[in-house]
């Protein structure tokens, strides 16, 4: 049995300028589910990703595996995915061996501000889709209900991840195209290292301090309720971890 109990979830919102605004006062929850107030934070996102932007696959990942490549993720768990279940998120996939083979496609993992950016476009959402809430597997893979354990046999299926691109109602639709699975499912690497967010205003935010060994990951997984997966939601996991409700998606930035 894998278990994601290693990923904690804190819960901040911040206001975005350029592409759109928000400015909300969050709060950090701890593990135990502990509230403290923060402060407001404010991102500025002058250079979006264009392209690339949907959870990685376990057929994209067999490929560059196959082609000598990608490093395979952990393959002997109970959650594994990889490498027969093709049309489904590359689980158990640690921060290096996603960030390289986004590397070999010519993308990159998604900082924490673009992650964001992606779910909401900065107008205040709790969702990806909007502020209904889901109430139903339609949305997203997700625990519906009290959650009993983070490793346990949660989900829409009792346990274990969905398909890519198989609940439409919690696509969030650009007139650039659509992203899937930006909430539940599998939680997803960022490029950064986890650090308490600065007070003051930052443009294209990028933390990385090669002295941190955790990094930041986003989105919520199939074994989190429905606060659990909300946009603002964030989380972070030691650069090694390789468990069944944690992914990844890829980026191209504009060159």
């Amino acid at each position: 049995m894998t278990s994601t109990a290693g990923v904690s979830s804190t819960k901040t919102k911040r206001c975005f300028s350029g592409p759109s605004k928000r400015r909300e006062q969050g709060e950090n929850v701890t593990s135990r589910s502990e509230a403290t107030p923060a402060a407001a934070r404010c991102w500025t996102i002058s250079r979006l990703a264009r392209a690339a932007w949907n959870t990685s696959s376990v057929a994209a990942m067999k490929a560059c595996v196959e082609a000598g490549r990608c490093d395979a993720p952990k393959i002997y768990e109970v959650r594994a995915n990889y490498p027969k279940k093709l049309d489904h998120p590359s689980n158990e996939t640690s921060w290096p061996k996603a960030k390289k083979f986004c590397e070999t496609q010519g993308k990159t993992l998604p900082s924490e501000a673009q992650w964001e950016w992606a779910a909401t476009g900065g107008d205040g959402r709790r969702w990806p889709w909007g502020n209904e809430l889901p109430a139903t597997c339609e949305f997203a893979d997700f625990t519906i209900g009290p959650l009993v354990s983070p490793g346990g046999d949660s989900g829409c299926h009792g346990g274990g991840t969905s398909p890519v691109k198989s609940h439409p109602r919690g696509n969030r639709v650009l007139p650039t195209g659509t992203l899937y699975d930006l909430a539940g499912n599998v939680w997803e690497w960022c490029l950064d290292t986890y650090a308490p967010y600065p007070e003051e205003a930052q443009t294209d935010p990028l933390v990385q301090n090669p002295k941190v060994l955790v990094h930041v990951v986003r989105g919520g997984g199939w074994n989190r309720p429905a606060r659990g997966i909300e946009s603002a939601f964030r989380g972070a996991a030691v650069y090694t971890y390789e468990v069944g409700g944690l992914g990844f998606r890829c980026v191209r930035n504009p060159g």
